[in-house]
């Protein structure tokens, strides 16, 4: 479970996905828009019936979600926020494989700190 400072609130979750850019892969879609407000990044997640027909498929997809999207969190720019909406074939990928193509999205973003020397 990620903390409660890093989880988007029902408004910011919508506004998220009226608002904001997205970019999307084989395994998620990736929306993400700025806020001048936030101190850190938000992120969320979305796993629908489409992923898997039974609970725990789509809870194995958003705990890989959820994991990878974590170890990024402190990359991240401040003032992001993000949601991740699961696709079906997420469920073939292990964390490692996940953690590649979130990064490779994150790239494609610029949604990451510069890189400190």
């Amino acid at each position: 479970m990620l903390p409660q400072k890093y989880r988007l609130s029902k408004t910011e979750f919508k506004k998220v996905l009226q608002t904001g850019k997205s970019i999307h892969n084989d395994y998620f879609v990736l929306l993400y828009r700025s806020d001048t407000i936030l101190s850190t990044p938000k992120v969320g997640f979305v796993v629908s019936l489409k992923v898997g027909k039974k609970a725990t498929q789509r809870n194995r997809a958003k705990r890989l979600l959820r994991e990878a999207a974590r170890s990024k969190l402190p990359k991240l720019k401040q003032n992001i926020q993000i949601v991740l909406i699961a696709k079906k074939k997420l469920l073939e990928l292990d964390i490692k494989q996940i953690q590649v193509s979130l990064n490779q999205a994150f790239d494609r973003t610029q949604i990451l700190k510069p890189a400190e020397d």
